[in-house]
């Protein structure tokens, strides 16, 4: 019978055992009468025998035998402290003497020495039994019950172990499945637990991708490590401002999503949701004293209304996000089939292939010129998508092309040859100092990528009869994170060696490009536009272009100012001696059939006349 001390006051037979170590203890002592040829058994075994608390057993279950065990060991606990291996009492219960000889189960006479395994009682007849008899039959059950206790110990210090393991295995778990930046899911553990969710069947649930606005800009102005900062308090402002049992993760660098459940009235419980997460974004900008970091756009999707697959939400969801992101970002939206089924990037993908065997897609051409003379020096190619409706879709509205490595060599490919031929069939025209027009073909990656890309370009100059030096290859920034001996500084290098020359695209908003200037194959710099836009009303944004243009004339680079857009940025960047410009106040990219009577000199001294 098992007991907790101090609190159990009879061993009766109510108190029947209920688990395997009642089991156990009640076995052992209905053999240790027989084997012993005692009449009365108690086993006191401490908490690292049998676990987590201290038992005692008495047996057998007669009421004065037990009695007189629980006064025996109430009233001499010194009979059974630890540091004393063995003692005899004697008592007399109704009559009957008896001797209760006292063991420490481990003691050296067992075959496990000094193993704190508990301590054993047995009472004998002491009319019957002598002590050295009794001690002589308690031998052999003392060692068995010694054993089956080791053995009982190192199966709960391997259950302990286990248990140990597989807390430290949950803990693993938790890491892996947790985004180590903002301690929210990551990608895998959002969708497998969207994808559980869902496919449960309850609902109505919404999924919503939210993405920070200009995040790279965050980062380019602010540094890395401030852009961390930022995350991690996102995040933190994000969890705030839905309901407890949501999900929330981050799927990417600057992108979260939300699993959100939702009650009858679900869009405007969706709307309400929302709007917290973009209002929480805003005072959290605030409060770090820069309000023009709180934008952050959302599109969101319906379950089951909009899909019953995750992947199928996903992509509803994304969709709504573009079309956030088209209304000036900031924006929340949710989808609308009838309204946002142009912004699917299934669609997109599918379209912009179509458009591209049919010839809708075509070059535009921007003017280059020179900020000293007015000089046209030559044309940006730039694509150019013509809908159905006549309207004209840029680049911005389908980037997403440019990550698809098919897509993305097909358009550069046919951008090439649409403007090399139009080019090939303008008038013989020459900018300053009699060097011929060029045109700027913007390439990707997977153009460099590809070893065919330099020759196959060259044979296609050589059958309109082109020459390389009318060719400025513009690469972005990111192209060039890579060692020098690639294949794109390969590229680059044979590029350049045929005449071409290269181009530095965006400058100034990239990874680590400045440690590639002295060693990379370039001939000039394209400041981004957002230094340029900048320059009239913020003095950091005069500072960084006038480092570029310090740090490029000791390197010989010619540099180009894009985005010119007011007399005021023309006017600094004349006064800088900035090589070359473009933008919309000296010409709007023109179209192909315009370009011949486009003009060779624009005014430029009449827009920004020379300062001080």
């Amino acid at each position: 019978m098992i007991s907790d001390l101090p609190d159990h006051d009879a061993f009766g037979q109510d108190d029947l055992p209920v688990s395997e170590l009642d089991a156990f203890l009640d076995r052992i002592g209905a053999s240790a009468l027989p084997l012993t040829g005692a009449v009365a058994c108690l086993v006191d075994l401490p908490p690292e025998v049998v676990g987590p608390r201290a038992v005692r057993m008495a047996a057998p279950l007669e009421g004065p035998l037990a009695e007189s065990l629980r006064n025996l060991v109430d009233n001499r606990p010194e009979a059974l402290a630890l540091q004393q291996r063995r003692g005899t009492v004697e008592a007399v219960v109704k009559g009957r003497r008896l001797c209760f000889l006292i063991e420490r189960i481990g003691s050296g006479r067992s075959s496990h020495p000094a193993l704190p395994l508990g301590t054993i009682v047995l009472g004998f007849n002491a009319d019957e039994v002598s002590i050295a008899a009794a001690e002589k039959a308690s031998r052999p059950f003392i060692a068995l019950l010694a054993a089956l206790l080791v053995e009982r110990r190192g199966k709960i210090a391997m259950a302990q172990d286990m248990a140990a393991l597989g807390r430290q295995a949950a803990e693993l778990q938790r890491r892996v499945q947790k985004d180590a930046l903002s301690g929210l899911d990551n990608a895998d553990a959002f969708r497998a637990q969207a994808r559980e969710t869902l496919g449960a069947g309850r609902g109505p649930y919404a999924l919503v991708l939210m993405d920070l606005d200009n995040f790279k800009q965050i980062n380019d102005l602010h540094g890395h490590q401030f852009g961390d900062v930022y995350l991690r308090a996102i995040a933190g402002a994000l969890q705030g401002s839905v309901p407890s049992d949501s999900r929330l993760g981050r799927i990417g660098g600057d992108e979260f999503a939300l699993l959100l459940r939702l009650p009858a009235d679900a869009e405007v419980a969706l709307l309400q949701v929302m709007r917290a997460c973009s209002a929480a974004s805003a005072r959290l900008a605030e409060t770090m004293g820069k309000s023009e970091l709180g934008g952050i756009s959302m599109g969101a999707a319906l379950y089951p209304r909009h899909g019953e697959s995750y992947d199928t939400l996903f992509e509803q969801a994304d969709t709504a996000l573009y079309a956030a992101k088209e209304a000036g970002r900031g924006a929340a939206v949710i989808f609308d089939p009838h309204r946002h089924l142009r912004f699917s990037l299934r669609e997109l993908m599918r379209n912009f292939a179509g458009a591209l065997a049919a010839g809708e897609i075509g070059p535009a051409f921007h003017p280059v010129v020179d900020l000293a003379t007015g000089q046209c020096t030559g044309y940006e190619v730039l694509a150019r998508w013509r809908g159905e409706n006549g309207e004209i879709i840029g680049p911005e509205l389908f980037y997403p092309i440019f990550e698809n490595p098919v897509l993305a060599e097909q358009l550069t490919h046919s951008m090439i040859v649409q403007s090399t031929e139009i080019l090939r069939g303008l008038p013989v025209r020459t900018a300053v100092a009699g060097a011929p027009l060029r045109i700027g073909i913007n390439v990707t990656g997977f153009d460099l990528h590809n070893p065919r890309f330099t020759g196959d370009f060259g044979r296609l100059l050589s059958d309109l009869g082109l020459p390389w030096q009318a060719i400025v290859i513009e690469v972005p920034e990111t192209v060039i994170l890579g060692e020098t001996g690639g294949r794109v500084f390969e590229s680059l290098s044979e590029l350049r060696a045929c005449g071409a020359k290269i181009a530095l695209d965006d400058f100034g908003t990239g990874y680590g490009s400045l440690r590639h200037l002295g060693a990379w194959p370039i001939d000039m710099l394209k400041i981004d536009r957002q230094f340029v836009q900048g320059l009239s009303a913020h003095p950091r944004d005069r500072a960084v272009v006038e480092a570029i243009l310090g740090m490029a004339r000791r390197f010989g680079f010619r540099v180009v100012a894009e985005g010119i857009e007011t007399p005021g940025q023309l006017s600094y960047l004349r006064a800088m001696g900035c090589d070359a410009g473009q933008g919309h106040m000296i010409s709007p990219p023109l179209c192909g059939e315009v370009l011949a009577q486009a003009p060779l000199i624009y005014p430029i001294g009449e827009w920004a006349p020379d300062e001080g």
